[in-house]
């Protein structure tokens, strides 16, 4: 159950100090972050400009996407992109998901992986998610997944770990599990330290100063 802070009495939250993170309004112009993510997707897929239309290509291992100005929000088109480009990921020469021989079955649990997937990255880049998906296809593969779920317990969290490979595998992690676009986004953004000291190592200090001897 969740309560909202505001509602409850004898807690202090401290509401005004709570930090969200990094939040992108889509009415941004542009999104640093989530650019930065598909520059370090290492070994990445082609993405091709073009058409009205949104897909990954397995055979050709290529996203087709609309271009930019053709999305209602550059962050519709970061949200749209993480999509096909987590299914990039189960291709052969990366994660392997077998999805070039994807059965009937399958596809609704390949679909769920990639909107977990551009969930999760959207998340990295800033993007509150919505979908505004309405087609009558993607209707379709997500009333096929809600079935397999009924059928499966486990189907979401299958599709929710493989989701969660396929965005560190995009995220380019270092050896300390770091997202490789967090290093490029500090030096586009760098953050100023403060200098002064922390109130704590102030009084230590203060209480530590050597008494001065009385006058006789």
């Amino acid at each position: 159950n969740v309560y909202n802070g505001e509602d409850s009495t004898g807690i202090d939250f401290k509401l005004p100090e709570v930090k969200i993170g990094r939040v992108i309004p889509d009415t941004a112009p542009e999104n640093q972050a989530a650019a930065l993510i598909v520059e370090n997707y290492p070994n990445p897929p082609a993405i091709k400009h073009e058409g009205n239309q949104a897909y990954y290509s397995p055979s050709g291992d290529y996203v087709k996407m609309p271009k930019k100005e053709q999305f209602d929000s550059i962050n519709d088109y970061y949200r749209t992109l993480s999509h096909e480009l987590t299914h990039s990921t189960g291709h052969k020469k990366r994660l392997n998901r077998g999805i070039h021989f994807l059965l009937d079955d399958d596809y609704a649990k390949e679909e769920l992986v990639a909107e977990f997937g551009a969930v999760f990255l959207s998340a990295w880049a800033g993007i509150m998610w919505y979908n505004n998906k309405n087609h009558a296809a993607y209707l379709k593969g997500w009333n096929s997944a809600i079935k397999e779920a009924q059928n499966d317990n486990k189907f979401l969290m299958r599709a929710a770990s493989l989701a969660q490979q396929a965005t560190d595998y995009i995220l380019n992690l270092n050896a300390e599990g770091e997202p490789a676009f967090l290093a490029e986004l500090a030096k586009i953004n760098p953050e100023k330290e403060e200098k002064k000291q922390p109130e704590k190592e102030k009084k230590t200090k203060k209480a530590t100063k050597k008494p001065q001897k009385n006058k006789q």
